[in-house]
């Protein structure tokens, strides 16, 4: 009796597994879509940093999102980062959050760099389903590491302004 009782919960154990494995790689298809927009942007973001000595201004550099379902805007800051929001509809975590992309900001003899090569990603998106319990900030989240947007982010319960902190060099 007790060796099916074990197995019973061995295959219930199971099961919860690849129903959590199927949402995260849902999820992750889903941050994948906007890939492609978020690459664009910050591509932008680079050339015009490039070429200037200030950032563009806000929303210059803003993407029509009408046609993704669940990203209710894609869009840079005044302080040079890339800005990436989700609605209501978005799946799991993912609803009602979002991250932002910073670049490195590197002080040298006086002078300070921004180095968009080397992006730093901050996001208010957790990895559970089911823990109403907020990592600690910095913790990586691995639906991005697992993404194919090609930076780990890490947490942080406002990713907006902490991008923008990094900018200005603020802790």
């Amino acid at each position: 009796m007790l060796g099916l009782m074990v197995m019973g919960l061995n295959s219930h154990a199971g099961g919860l597994s690849s129903i959590t494995d199927g949402a995260n790689n849902y999820q992750i298809i889903f941050l994948n879509k906007t890939v492609t927009f978020v690459s664009t942007d910050w591509s932008m973001l680079t050339n015009y940093y490039s070429q200037n000595s200030t950032f563009p201004q806000a929303n210059a550099y803003s993407i029509d999102t009408s046609f993704l379902p669940g990203v209710s805007s894609i869009t840079n800051s005044a302080s040079g980062t890339l800005e990436v929001r989700f609605g209501t509809t978005a799946p799991g975590p993912i609803a009602n959050n979002g991250f932002a992309i910073a670049p490195t900001r590197v002080s040298l003899r006086g002078n300070t760099f921004y180095v968009y090569q080397l992006p730093q990603c901050y996001t208010n998106i957790t990895d559970s389903m089911t823990n109403q319990q907020a990592p600690a900030p910095g913790t990586l989240i691995s639906l991005f590491s697992n993404s194919a947007l090609g930076t780990n982010c890490m947490y942080a319960p406002d990713p907006y302004a902490t991008a923008i902190n990094q900018v200005n060099g603020v802790v």
